[in-house]
């Protein structure tokens, strides 16, 4: 009889855990905002208390600590269950900021689709924090979520080369007691908080006004699933936690919300991340892009710098354009005098010394002449002596051979 509980508890879960609603009131660039799920609910129960404080402050919120935001920007997942995922980035981004002041943006798709996620049906807290534990997830440049925004589901074989060298690892995680949950926000940073969604606060999430004091307390309405969250403060007086969401910054409190203590489950399923930074210094990662991607002659070539420091901050450039010629500049422009295959490299350091280099193949090609002329007289007749005058040019050499045909 457990048995066939159990199975009835997963089916529902999982049946109800994406819920795409889709906003077409919103006045901004976000007026097609997705408001998808996609936590599929776990309940964990029996949690070691922690140690705690003698006196709670009264309020909490990781936006402005001594006046420093340590949250990154809110992302939106589109219309892809993968609030797990942006909900433990969005706490480990911050507890980075918070041990070693360095604003990172890491990627949800990797983190997602790797580590067994589904946009149909969503995943687990427990399973997205166990991957982030083992594995890690790089930065978004090696897998961006863009194909995803629509309710694509990834192939983690998208992820780039060589992403392990790339990757941020947490050094633990575990369940918070409800009881603990504020001590845990303020020991170990913003914490991941899974939550039932019920119609109203769609309502609440496109007017917050709507509610006293613009903190959601839920009042009617059907069930859509469940929801993974960012618990990033608290405040007793007014009797709610504060949390960042995934839906982009168009709904809500800019992307945030307020709810009362005790709703939607919210206090029943919260996790804490522990990270230690390491000691060593990581070197840069150096890239490049270029536009235009097939240049000629004639083009000004604009090279953009897209190397990133994990760990600090890159602090000198130096180009080589493989035609004898170099620049110290962050993003240079450079134009080459002949057509052919150039190897240009870029090698970066970072503010501890450490280098590194890369190096990609440009083709230039060669523009062609145009072609032109005139003759005389312009409206000859028969038995007319007709003579052509060549007007053709070559803008980056010169035109060695002509060929008419008098059809």
């Amino acid at each position: 009889m457990k048995r066939m509980l159990f199975v009835l508890i997963v089916s529902f879960a999982i049946s109800t855990a994406i819920f795409t609603f889709q906003n077409h009131n919103a006045e901004s660039a976000e007026s097609s905002e997705y408001f998808a799920l996609g936590c599929i609910r776990e309940y964990p129960s029996n949690q070691p208390t922690m140690a705690s404080f003698a006196t709670s402050p009264p309020s909490w919120d990781w936006r402005n600590i001594n006046g420093i935001n340590y949250m990154t920007p809110v992302k939106s997942q589109g219309a892809c269950g993968s609030c797990t995922a942006f909900a433990a980035l969005g706490a480990f981004e911050a507890v980075i900021k918070i041990k070693q002041n360095i604003t990172t943006d890491l990627s949800e798709a990797h983190l997602f689709f790797c580590s067994g996620g589904d946009c149909d049906t969503g995943w687990y807290i427990s399973s997205t924090l166990d991957y982030l534990n083992d594995y890690g997830t790089p930065d978004e440049n090696c897998f961006p979520y863009d194909g995803a925004y629509d309710g694509n589901n990834l192939p983690c074989s998208n992820t780039c080369d060589g992403w392990q060298d790339r990757a941020w690892k947490i050094d633990g995680w575990g369940w918070v007691d409800e009881a603990d949950i504020k001590n845990a926000l303020i020991t170990y940073g913003p914490l991941i908080a899974g939550m039932d969604i019920y119609d109203d606060f769609y309502d609440y999430w496109n007017n917050p006004d709507a509610w006293p004091d613009q903190v959601y307390n839920h009042s009617y309405g059907t069930e859509r699933g469940g929801h993974a969250v960012v618990l990033v403060g608290y405040d007793d007086a007014g009797g709610y936690w504060i949390c960042k969401n995934s839906w982009g910054t168009s709904g809500g409190l800019n992307g945030y919300f307020k709810i009362k203590y005790g709703e939607c489950g919210i206090e029943n399923s919260v996790a804490y991340l522990t990270y230690t930074p390491s000691d060593e210094n990581n070197p840069p990662v150096a890239n490049f892009t270029y536009t235009p991607t097939s240049p000629t002659t004639q083009d000004n070539i604009q090279f953009t710098d897209t190397s990133y420091d994990n760990d600090g901050s890159i602090v000198a450039w130096q180009w080589n354009f493989g035609d004898g010629t170099s620049s110290n500049e962050q993003n240079p422009i450079h134009r080459y005098e002949d057509d052919g295959i150039y190897n240009v490299t870029l090698t970066v350091t970072d503010n501890d010394g450490a280098t590194s280099t890369i190096t990609k193949e440009i083709i230039v090609t060669n523009m062609p002449p145009v072609a032109n002329f005139f003759y005389s007289p312009s409206n000859p007749r028969v038995s007319d002596v007709i003579y052509f005058y060549d007007e053709s040019y070559d803008s980056d050499g010169e035109i060695i051979s002509w060929f008419w045909r008098f059809d």
